[in-house]
């Protein structure tokens, strides 16, 4: 009798911590996908404000600077007019009025300068 409520609390124990298994298994998928949604997210809007910022800077003429806050970690490469904006999931294209220089890593605020029709890309 002893070992047929052994047998059976084993069995309980089994199936609770596949369950278990299964479940912390589920929750960090759910996890994974929520980042990568928020940094398609944070991409998607931070790509729109160096675009813009990028093409004000370029109408306003030489000499014009800006500084402009990043929201995460982005990589920016150019290649004359095209720009191309990423982060360690996706990227995004764009293509510019001005030629730009731009090729790294890139965190918290950059600036944006116009040297002669060329934007050039920094740290700041």
């Amino acid at each position: 009798m002893k070992a047929q409520i052994s047998i059976e609390y084993l069995l309980l124990s089994v199936v609770t911590l596949a369950v278990l298994a299964i479940s912390v298994g589920a929750l960090l998928k759910i996890k994974d996908n929520a980042e990568k949604s928020q940094g398609l997210l944070l991409l998607k809007n931070d790509a729109d404000n160096i675009y813009n910022s990028m093409q004000e800077v370029c109408a306003m003429g030489s000499g014009n600077i800006r500084t402009l806050g990043l929201s995460q970690n982005v990589h920016l490469e150019s290649n004359s007019k095209y720009l191309s904006i990423s982060n360690m999931w996706t990227s995004i294209p764009k293509n510019l009025s001005c030629e730009c220089t731009a090729d790294g890593w890139f965190e918290g605020n950059i600036v944006l300068s116009n040297n002669n029709g060329k934007i050039i890309v920094s740290k700041y």
